[in-house]
């Protein structure tokens, strides 16, 4: 249900309404097997844990009272038990002390187990405290000197969320470029455009060209963490240079034996169904296999809009006494009639009033198919406790075969628009390899963490494009019915991309590990080759960049972090369009630089957030010359506040707001104005879950997102409007048979606001989601 929609990164909001924060976590164990206090334990520490099953039902642990940190609760509690605890990427592992005369043992992590509680750290909350960030690894977000959220499974599922622009935009920081309906995800990243193109911009469990390009069905993972400000340290630099930050899809794994199926409908009438297997096998459970399978078909409230999609997952994963390897694949198709299409607005135009949102020039015999196949292999080897080694290869690919308009004009105030079709087959495919290391070692007094990886992609993008000369009028409040045209496809374009790549990284800790100072970087090399219908290269490039990180957090108390972090994103250059003097010619990559300060905060089971950053970017344009150039520069600064987590053991909230200026900082053209496009100055978010006095079980959430008004393109003279939305749901859990059932009613814009929500890079306009309806119901056994 649409409860707690505001993933939100870290406010000292606390210290600012000057409220006394300061507490600790202590642990206090009585009278427990070693399974039950390490449910405890887990539960407060946010962290899994990992142990042998006969060590876990049958050994007694030490009795503990009040004790303040983590690691001393553990040793306290193993004391003369002969096992120790070892943290180890964010989780516990129990293990029995190692033998002097067992060389060995010494040099793994020991006979462990996957347990039921593998993701303790995620049960039952709407965002985690860890994150696969990359280069740096899993880490735990308050330890790391950078704005993160991540999203649980939990989140997905309590916001019935079937796509990524269903789950991310509850950040402020993130608003939707697309529009409901479309047959492709975009969005805006701190006022950076991210997604819009043919080769996907997600990172799947840390590595780019495995995720799906266009829709990320959300049934499929775990987790899904939101990177902002530049990421290149951490993933490379993604395939068409977005620089505003980095979203990666957290795989599912087979963390215990279970079985869930999910009947869902949303209107007009398209009904689904969702199954998610898990088990694992072997004496010592050392195997896993989880298998999610989805399927939508029916009519949108979307005029003439007819979609039916598949998606599916395999997971399977093997834990050895010192490696782990797994093999991810995911299946998806979506078969579109009648997709909608953005709107384009010219400079010096009028805009028309938002048409109702169920409207759609889409003619009945346009449409949209697109196929994924996707595939990652990862081998982790554990030497011991402080070094690991490991490889990764994978890759996908997507076949998308479309016939729809290519962006209808808006002509006047009145909703004239003058529309082209263009047909079009696109294969893209991506392959990737890469080898990652680890290592932890100490210098005097000084803690260091090595991080080191080195990575290939090479994408391949063909193309046979056919665009209609013919202009069609129509109108968005009452669309003009268009016989089916005819459009023969020509020869074959296509477009590599091959980015390599090695990062390193040092974080220096002290011995209380209260001051962790990073700093490394990466040198990406980008080579990007077009090819003409013929075969011939038209344009070439080929060129290396360093992207230098360097990063701090200092935690003077256990739950406030504060930190500072510069970073450097890189984007590939674009080549000069036609008509420039310098036509086909390729740019050099563009740099971006960010500057950030922040803080985290936890206090009675609420996180709050701040962070300030200042980013600058280039940009190709035309000169007064016409000669195509890196001569634009944009800048970005704002503010981001949140906070999120429990009132009451019965009210739970969220809220988030970003305020950012923008503007065009630099430029040899004559704007209307230094505002940048699809970048609003304020936008916020904020939702109330309640749970319903005297039913057990029901709980009832409002929630509420913003954006202000915003240019449709850079310097334009097009301005949308701003709007709220106001969305709400029920959730109901019982039992059924002693399992969990779960029914969620959600209704997405309850007033059925007519709105644009958004612009895209290319100048865009997306109207808003129309009112839907979301029922849905859950049953585990």
């Amino acid at each position: 249900m649409k409860l707690l929609k505001s993933s939100l990164v870290a406010p000292s909001l606390a210290l600012l309404l000057s409220v006394n924060l300061f507490a600790q976590e202590s642990y206090t164990i009585k009278d427990k097997t070693l399974k039950e206090a390490l449910e405890i334990i887990s539960k407060k520490s946010k962290l899994s844990y990992i142990a042998k099953d006969k060590l876990l039902e049958s050994r007694k642990v030490n009795d503990i009272k009040d004790v303040k940190e983590l690691e001393k609760a553990l040793e306290e509690l193993l004391a003369g038990t002969g096992l120790e605890a070892v943290l180890n990427k964010n989780t516990i592992i129990i293990k029995e002390k190692k033998s002097n005369t067992s060389s060995k043992e010494s040099d793994n992590l020991g006979e462990v187990n996957v347990t039921e509680s593998l993701q303790t750290k995620m049960a039952n909350k709407n965002f985690s405290s860890d994150a696969n960030l990359g280069l740096f690894g899993e880490s735990n977000i308050k330890d790391v000197p950078l704005s993160v959220v991540t999203f649980t499974k939990d989140s997905i599922k309590n916001n019935q969320a079937r796509q990524l622009s269903d789950l991310i935009t509850q950040d402020s920081s993130v608003r939707s470029s697309g529009a409901y309906g479309d047959n492709a995800e975009s969005f805006y990243l701190r006022g950076v455009p991210l997604g819009d193109w043919n080769q996907g911009e997600y990172a799947f469990d840390g590595i780019y060209g495995v995720a799906p390009n266009y829709k990320v069905p959300t049934d499929l993972f775990d987790a899904v963490s939101v990177v902002k400000g530049p990421s290149t340290i951490l993933f490379g630099m993604s395939p068409k240079g977005n620089t505003g930050g980095a979203i990666n899809l957290v795989p599912k794994r087979a963390y215990k034996d279970s079985n869930e199926i999910e009947l869902r409908y949303t209107n007009d009438s398209r009904p689904g169904i969702a199954t998610d297997i898990s088990r694992r096998f072997g004496e010592d459970k050392q195997f896993g296999a989880r298998l999610n399978l989805a399927y939508d078909n029916g009519d949108s409230v979307i005029d003439n809009l007819e979609s039916e999609a598949f998606s599916g997952s395999l997971s399977l994963d093997y834990i050895s006494d010192n490696f782990i390897t797994s093999l991810d694949y995911i299946s998806t198709f979506e078969n579109i009639d009648a997709p909608f299409r953005r709107l384009y607005i010219a400079d010096g135009v009028d805009l028309a009033s938002a048409p109702d949102n169920d409207f759609n020039l889409a003619q009945d015999w346009e449409y949209s198919k697109a196929d994924e196949n996707l595939a990652l292999y990862k081998f982790d080897y554990f030497f011991n406790e402080d070094t690991q080694v490991g490889f990764y290869l994978g890759g996908g690919q997507s076949d998308v075969d479309r016939l729809f308009q290519k962006g209808a004009v808006l002509q006047n105030s009145n909703g004239d628009v003058k529309t082209k079709f263009s047909k079009g087959t696109f294969d893209v495919s991506r392959f990737t390899y890469g080898i990652k290391a680890n290592t932890s070692f100490k210098t005097g007094s000084l803690n260091h963490r090595i991080n080191f990886d080195a990575s290939s992609y090479e994408g391949k993008v063909k193309t046979r494009v056919n665009t209609d000369s013919t202009n069609y009028d129509s109108n968005i409040y009452n669309p003009t019915k268009i016989s089916k045209v005819d459009l023969t496809l020509p020869d074959e374009k296509r477009t590599d991309t091959i980015l390599e790549s090695f990062a390193i990284s040092d974080t220096i800790s002290n011995e209380a590990k209260d001051i962790r100072f990073t700093f490394g970087g990466r040198y990406q090399n980008v080579e990007s080759i077009n090819y003409n219908t013929s075969g011939d290269k038209t344009s070439h490039y080929d060129d290396s960049r360093l992207s230098p990180f360097v990063g701090l957090v200092y935690k003077p108390l256990d739950d406030l972090s504060l930190y500072a972090n510069y970073s450097q994103g890189l984007s590939a250059g674009q080549n000069a369009p036609s008509g420039s003097t310098n036509e086909g010619e390729s740019l050099k990559p563009y740099k971006t630089n960010q500057i950030e300060v922040g803080a985290k905060y936890n206090y009675n089971n609420i996180d709050y957030s701040l962070a300030l950053f200042d980013m600058e970017r280039k940009k190709g344009e035309s000169g007064a010359d016409n000669t195509y150039a890196s001569t634009m520069k944009l800048q970005h600064r704002g503010i981001e506040i949140s906070a999120f987590g429990k009132l009451t053991q019965t009210v739970r909230f969220s809220s988030a707001l970003t305020y950012m200026k923008t503007k065009i900082k630099e430029t040899e053209q004559t704007y209307a104005n230094d505002e940048v496009g699809g970048a609003p100055e304020l936008l916020a978010n904020i939702g109330l879950d309640v749970d319903v006095p005297f039913v057990k079980g029901l709980s009832f959430g409002n929630y509420l997102i913003y954006s202000d008004e915003q240019y449709v393109r850079d310097g334009s003279t097009v301005k949308l409007p701003s709007w709220t939305r106001w969305d709400m749901g029920l959730k109901y859990e019982t039992k059924y048979n002693g399992n969990d059932l779960t029914v969620m009613l959600d209704v997405d814009n309850v007033t059925n606001k007519a709105y644009y929500e958004g612009a895209s890079q290319w100048g865009h306009i997306s109207s808003g989601e129309p009112r839907v309806f979301s029922l849905s119901l859950n049953y585990k056994f």
